[in-house]
């Protein structure tokens, strides 16, 4: 059985089980600037994640009720060899920054970008993109009267 995949009726991985409790590492900066890793929360950040592509995500944590609300993310997850790992719902609260979490968690590389290729693209884009109100970005600077 390939790693990507659940054992049907495997044991949900509990909060201290070693694979959860080093994610839930990951809600600390330091231990995410250390492991260059982040949880994704949530479905929608989750699906972003996974649109990155294969590799960005490692590992998806899924609580038996969030897989059946999103039978799509955990398949897509699966698809790109993401190991999904079934969670309790106390294990999914370990993980979790939110009051109510969804009950899905993405294991995720930290992208790093340097800002000095950034500035230049922003530079490039302009004040609108800069969210200058549309109005500014197209009017000329005000002179003043001589």
């Amino acid at each position: 059985m390939s790693a990507n995949t659940t054992r049907p009726g495997a044991d949900p991985f509990t909060e201290r089980t070693p694979r959860v409790v080093a994610a839930r590492r990951l809600t600390r900066r330091a231990e995410r600037e250390k492991a260059g890793r982040f949880l994704a929360e949530g479905a929608n950040a989750v699906g972003a994640a996974l649109s990155r592509g294969r590799g960005f995500v490692h590992e998806l944590f899924v609580t038996g009720r969030a897989e059946q609300a999103y039978p799509e993310l955990v398949a897509a997850a699966r698809e790109a060899g993401v190991r999904v790992s079934p969670v309790t719902d106390r294990a999914a609260v370990a993980l979790s920054e939110t009051v109510t979490p969804q009950g899905i968690v993405a294991v995720c590389d930290l992208v790093d970008r340097p800002l000095d290729g950034l500035l230049p693209t922003a530079a490039a884009a302009g004040p609108a993109a800069a969210g200058a109100p549309a109005a500014e970005a197209a009017s000329p600077a005000p002179v003043a009267p001589a």
